[in-house]
C-alpha cells in the first residue's frame, strides 16, 4: 500500500546504485577455475567446512583441494564441479556463502551439521544459492531499499539477508522434522513470506545474535 502512496523505493546515493549494480553482475558471473581470485573463494569454503564434516582433504594449502572432484558433492554440492551448482546466484552466491561461513561460524556450524543429519540431510551450499535468489529478487522488487538506505551499504544489508533466511529455514527445518521431500514447499513459503516484509526474518536473525 505504501508503494502506491510514495512510489516504489529508491537507492539515495550513487555509491548504493553502483553496489546494486556490481551484485547483479555478480550474480550473472559464472565461475572461472582459471581465475586465482575465484579459485581461492571456493578453497577458502573448503578449508573452512571440512574440519566440520572431520574430513582429512584439506590442509589449508590451496594445492589440498582439488578443483573437481567427490569432495564438493560431500560439503553440500550436487556434483563434482562447484561451478554447475550456482545458477542464478552466480558468483554472488558463492560470495554470500563465503561470507556466512567466515562471519557467521556458530550458526553455520549447525547448520552444517544438520545438512548431514541422517533423517534431515539437505545440500547446504545448494540450499544457499537458492536464499541468494531470493535475495536477488528482494533487491529487484526494491522493498529492501529502505533498510539498505538505512545501513549504507547493499553489501551488508544483502549479506545479512542472506543469513537471515538461512537461519529461518534452520529454525523450520529442525523444529518441524522436516526432510529433503520438504524442502519444496519450505523453500516457497519462505520466498513468499520474505518478498513479502524481509524485516521479518531480519528481526528473527537480531534476537538470535541477542541471545547469543
Amino acid at each position: 500500500m505504501s508503494f502506491l502512496i510514495f512510489g516504489k523505493p529508491k537507492l539515495r546515493t550513487k555509491k548504493l546504485i553502483d553496489e546494486r549494480t556490481k551484485v547483479f553482475l555478480l550474480a550473472k558471473a559464472k565461475l572461472d577455475h582459471q581465475s586465482a581470485p575465484q579459485t581461492r573463494v571456493t578453497f577458502s569454503f573448503f578449508d573452512i567446512t571440512t574440519p566440520i564434516f572431520q574430513q582429512r582433504l584439506g590442509t589449508g594449502d590451496n594445492r589440498a583441494c582439488p578443483k573437481f572432484g567427490s569432495h564438493w558433492s560431500a560439503l553440500g554440492f550436487q556434483g563434482n564441479d562447484p561451478g554447475t551448482d550456482l545458477r542464478g546466484a552466480g558468483l554472488y552466491g558463492l560470495l554470500q556463502l563465503l561470507y556466512l561461513l567466515e562471519n557467521e561460524p556458530v550458526l553455520c556450524h549447525r547448520i552444517l551439521l544438520l545438512s548431514r543429519s541422517e533423517d534431515q540431510k539437505f545440500p547446504f551450499a545448494v540450499v544457499s544459492f537458492n536464499w541468494t535468489g531470493i535475495v536477488l529478487q528482494v533487491m529487484r522488487e526494491g522493498k529492501i531499499f529502505p533498510l539498505i538506505n538505512n545501513r549504507g551499504s547493499v553489501f551488508e544489508m544483502l549479506n545479512e539477508l542472506h543469513t537471515a533466511i538461512y537461519y529461518s529455514f534452520y529454525l523450520k527445518w529442525k523444529n518441524d522434522m522436516c526432510t529433503i521431500v520438504n524442502f519444496g514447499e519450505v523453500s516457497k513459503q519462505l520466498d513468499k513470506d520474505v518478498r513479502k516484509n524481509p524485516s521479518v526474518c531480519l528481526k528473527q536473525l537480531q534476537r538470535y545474535k541477542e541471545e547469543m
